[in-house]
């Protein structure tokens, strides 16, 4: 009998989708995991600075002060275009992609072409630069954000390889 093993692609993103359960965002959860060949020297998720309000709880409270007497429930508020570009602004200024979480974690002179990213969304602009910047050759995405297009692009013209995993 043959045994055929899953390969580690799979296992890492895999492993991406269960660390989502870490981040607090009402909008995306996504993370992500960097390895070294088959070795994990990093992972990260989106989410706030470090003990700073998550934005689970400052959605929530930002609705029982100014919207609970509305006859919208919690879910059906953060479903609103309101919401959506409420949370566009505080997350720019609040929230860290988990790219940059993940990335922060490792030393750039350690870096070789062994070195892939594996991420839930694929990355948005921002974070293609970093990823570049960095010297990561291989990026694995599940889902290809709504705003990432143009990232991919930009990575692969930059010599990176960008390849989606369902």
């Amino acid at each position: 009998m043959d045994n055929i093993r899953t390969p580690w692609d799979n296992i890492f993103i895999s492993f991406a989708k269960t660390l989502i359960w870490r981040s607090c965002c009402l909008k995306y959860k996504t993370a992500t995991i960097v390895t070294n060949g088959t070795q994990i020297v990093s992972l990260g998720y989106n989410g706030t600075f470090s003990k700073t309000t998550e934005c689970n709880d400052y959605w929530h409270a930002y609705w029982v002060n100014n919207y609970s007497n509305i006859n919208k429930s919690f879910e059906e508020w953060i479903a609103t275009e309101e919401f959506r570009l409420l949370h566009r602004n505080w997350s720019t200024k609040n929230e860290i992609h988990a790219e940059i979480n993940a990335l922060n974690w490792i030393s750039k002179k350690d870096i070789t072409d062994n070195y892939k990213l594996y991420t839930i969304l694929s990355p948005c602009d921002q974070c293609a630069k970093v990823i570049i910047s960095y010297g990561i050759k291989h990026v694995f995405y599940q889902i290809l954000y709504k705003n990432g297009t143009n990232a991919l692009k930009l990575l692969e013209s930059n010599g990176i390889t960008c390849k989606q995993l369902v």
